[in-house]
């Protein structure tokens, strides 16, 4: 039984296979001509399709070695079909060719070969995809850096322009400040007005730096209290001069049932709307500029403002309407030559309103003027007093420790204007042309109880100065001047005591509230009454206080630093609650009253105000406290000795 079952097997595969003996050239030396009978006398490399291209392969195949193809389909001598094919080389030299005849299979098997191709295919197109996403982040970190790079050229370039355009601008204002007081009440609102225009003189260069540190996300908006009315009044009275030489209408209203006291960002509000009535000025020659601001949504405590702005000019058409705010473009050709500008107001305009979270809408039509609608949400400020309203006039105030200045400053007209602005509030000057010269007058031990320095200097700059200052253990306050709004300026740290930044042009009021920061800062760093009160006197208790404000203080300081670098709020709120009481067991008056101011606007979640300042002034009064607190408690030692 088992002999017939062999013989089975034999016939069947005898039947579906065949053995052909190859020489090198293609001739057959032997074959058992199951499938097909073999010619002796004609090279298979000519005969069978398959072969034409596999002769050079198969003479260069090494003995021993095997080739193997599944389900091919060719003619073998007039027999078509699917076959496999398996071609040994033998260690004489010939080939042994095995052929099995795959033919009546193949259609049974074809589903499951295409699966598998279609399995094979899917597989190569996911390597495809994945090399192809792969190339692709490539190309997106190729242009990512190189935007960064011709974002960082932008940035060289707006710097050394910023600085050679506002050095002057900071000239003219200074001097329009000291002249001012002398005048009568005429002389005196032109002169206000001349400084509106001085500082409009600075829009364009603003307006290029404005809109890249837009693009770069690097402007966040305020949360201050301010009037609404005041604000509107300043801004049309920028104008009254431009429209009344054009002789054309400019007034506005104020919806009565609006809140004059708002909170938000006024400095940006009135850069939206200097430009939206500016462009309405300068583009309206007969008839009128009108500003109307009414109330679109009101509750308790927000409000959505509309402001419309309406003009009788030229207008616009309204296929140009969508290019006015692409940067450095305007509606036509001729606009720039016959009105001037940058084109970049609107496209600013436009930014800042987004930054809001407000919408601006453009109806205009050719030679019948614009209408502009701009609507900005607010949060109402009720009977707020006079004194938390931010003023940008000057005060009468005294100074009881700054006496004696030294001024850094390489451009003589800044020179002057700063050293009869000092000499004004009783401040005697001393006036240096560079670096080099400002740190040998601070080496030869002269009295200066501040140092006003100019970022860029020949010589030696401020940055240097202020690290050579701090080699030598020079603490006196340094206000450092930059003309560059862009750059962000790295100020090295100093342990005892303050560096101010104030950009120019440097206005009045700005340097009168530096000075009376910097002049209470450098009293005393402590008041040690509070803790005499809390601990009855008892010496060895409050020298254990003492003790644990010099471990925390340090500590806790950086907890604050750290939130602030990581713009976390919510945690920098818990570090300021946490210091507070510490702090205020040993600080000034002064401290504790910028304590609760900052732990109030954490609270109240002002998270766009900038607070550099106030913690670089926590972080220094910290030190100068640390410092004090040891030398207090070295003299309760001894008392109890």
């Amino acid at each position: 039984m088992k002999d017939d079952i062999l013989k089975a097997k034999l016939d069947y595969f005898d039947k579906r296979s065949q053995y052909v003996v190859l020489d090198n050239e293609g001739l057959a030396v032997d074959s058992c001509n199951s499938l097909f009978r073999v010619p002796h006398k004609a090279s298979l490399f000519q005969l069978i399709p398959f072969l034409e291209g596999m002769e050079s392969t198969l003479k260069r195949l090494e003995p021993g070695k095997d080739l193997r193809f599944l389900c091919i389909k060719t003619s073998l001598m007039n027999r078509e079909g699917y076959f496999n094919f398996i071609f040994k080389k033998q260690e004489q030299g010939q080939i042994l060719w095995f052929i099995y005849d795959f033919t009546e299979f193949y259609t049974f098997l074809l589903p499951w070969q295409q699966e598998r191709n279609e399995r094979s295919i899917e597989s190569e197109l996911l390597l495809v995809q994945q090399k192809t996403a792969e190339m692709e982040k490539q190309l997106l970190q190729y242009q990512n850096e190189e935007l960064k790079r011709i974002q960082e050229m932008k940035t060289v370039f707006f710097s050394q322009v910023s600085h050679e355009i506002r050095t002057p601008l900071h000239s003219l204002i200074g001097l329009i400040n000291l002249i001012e007081p002398y005048g009568n009440a005429e002389n005196r609102s032109h002169l206000s007005t001349l400084r509106s225009v001085s500082n409009h003189l600075a829009s364009i260069i603003n307006d290029v730096l404005d809109l890249s540190k837009l693009d770069s996300g690097k402007i966040r908006l305020q949360k201050e209290a301010f009037s609404l009315h005041d604000t509107i009044k300043k801004l049309i009275q920028a104008f009254t001069y431009q429209s009344q030489e054009k002789n054309i209408g400019l007034w506005y209203e104020i919806d009565a049932s609006l809140p004059d006291y708002l909170k938000g960002d006024a400095v940006r509000l009135s850069q939206i709307l200097y430009n939206l009535v500016g462009n309405a000025v300068k583009f309206t020659s007969k008839g009128e500029v009108s500003l109307h601001i009414t109330s679109l949504q009101q509750n308790k405590h927000e409000v959505l403002i509309n402001f419309e702005i309406v003009d009788s000019g030229i207008g616009i058409a309204e296929d140009e309407i969508k290019k006015i705010f692409t940067p450095f473009v305007q509606a036509s050709e001729n606009t720039h030559q016959c009105y001037g500008g940058t084109g970049l107001g609107l496209s600013i305009v436009q930014k800042l309103v987004d930054l809001f979270g407000g919408t601006l809408e453009v109806n205009s039509a050719v030679n019948q003027g614009t209408r502009l609608i701009v609507s900005l949400p607010f949060t109402i400020e009720e009977n707020i007093p006079d004194s938390k309203i931010k003023k940008d006039d000057l005060t009468e105030f005294t100074l009881t420790r700054i006496q004696t200045v030294l001024i850094g400053e390489d451009d003589q007209m800044n020179q002057k204007v700063l050293s009869q602005l000092l000499k004004r509030w009783g401040i005697a000057t001393t006036v240096k042309n560079n670096g080099k010269e400002v740190l040998r007058s601070l080496s030869a031990d002269e009295p200066y109880d501040l140092l006003i320095l100019d970022y860029q200097m020949p010589e030696m700059d401020g940055i240097e100065v202020l690290q050579q200052m701090k080699t030598l253990n020079l603490n006196i306050p340094v206000i450092m001047l930059s003309g560059n709004l862009l750059k962000e300026l790295k100020i090295p740290e100093r342990d005892n005591s303050l560096t101010f930044m104030l950009h120019k042009p440097v206005q009045a009021v700005d340097l009168q509230q530096k000075l009376l920061i910097i002049d209470q800062f450098t009293g005393p760093a402590i008041d040690l009454r509070y803790m005499r009160q809390i601990t009855d006197g008892d010496l060895m208790l409050m020298s254990e206080l003492m003790d644990t404000f010099v471990v925390q203080a340090p500590k806790e300081v950086e907890k604050i630093r750290e939130a602030w670098l990581r713009e976390d709020y919510t945690t920098l709120y818990k570090a300021v609650h946490k210091a507070k009481p510490g702090f205020q067991c040993v600080g000034t008056a002064e401290v504790n009253k910028l304590l609760d101011q900052f732990e109030e606007a954490l609270e109240e979640k002002k998270q766009q105000r900038e607070y550099t300042e106030t913690i670089q002034f926590i972080t220094q009064w910290a030190s100068r406290a640390i410092h004090s607190i040891k030398h207090e408690r070295k003299k309760l030692l001894e008392q109890e000795l």
